[in-house]
């Protein structure tokens, strides 16, 4: 039985690959929200008793390889439904002696189209489809599920001043992950300005305000 932990509360001081809901500062791994913890095989995530995403076929999701088996990897995607990836799924052929740990070892993140849901929630992600890849550099961060809309914004217009005003590249993944690539001090603006969307997402001209606050913050770095 997984157990409850809190925001804060040490979970390991052992070397593990951090998935969702973990954070790793003073030596050890904390757990950074209220939550289940999900710990194996040198891995370890929790999964937010709030807020949690149930996925959907067609979703776009942010994945984190938690296991790579011989013909399959299982993805943490902030859900508490076991995520697949088989092998087949990949982007493209295994060449000479490779195995899947080899193209995707534990800890490397990707951004997959769910392909299936069934009837028992078994979740099927596939990266043969335009614009999913794998994400081989770049910041994770978690937000609310529910958040993303506003994020990306109509017709991609929250989205693009992130992307132009503080000059890193993002995706945002429908099950609440957002990744970022930049330099460190554009990324942390890039985080500023999401947390600021997330708590004010409901505020009138909030695009407008995100693009003058970028531009702030890069004029003072």
């Amino acid at each position: 039985m997984r157990r409850l932990v809190i925001p804060g509360e040490l979970i390991t001081e052992r070397s593990v690959k951090l998935g969702g809901g973990v954070i790793a500062e003073d030596g050890g791994v904390h757990a950074s929200t209220l939550g289940l913890l999900d710990e194996r095989e040198g891995y370890v995530r929790v999964i937010p008793l709030s807020g949690r995403y149930n996925p959907k076929e067609g979703d776009f999701v942010i994945g984190v390889v938690s296991e790579a088996q011989n013909t399959y990897w299982v993805l943490d995607i902030r859900s508490p439904y076991r995520s697949i990836l088989p092998g087949s799924e990949f982007h493209r052929e295994l060449r000479g002696n490779e195995r899947l740990r080899d193209l995707l070892p534990v800890g490397s993140a990707v951004y997959a189209r769910i392909k299936e849901v069934t009837k028992t929630k078994g979740v099927f992600t596939t990266l043969r489809w335009r614009g999913t890849r794998v994400l081989n550099e770049g910041y994770l961060l978690d937000v609310s599920p529910s958040k993303i809309p506003r994020i990306i914004g109509k017709k991609d217009s929250m989205i693009n001043v992130l992307r132009k005003e503080g000059g890193c590249k993002i995706i945002a993944g429908h099950n609440g992950v957002v990744w970022i690539e930049g330099s460190p001090e554009r990324t942390a603006i890039i985080i500023e300005a999401i947390r600021y969307i997330e708590e004010n997402s409901h505020r009138g001209g909030l695009t407008d305000h995100i693009k003058e606050m970028i531009t702030q913050k890069r004029s003072e770095i």
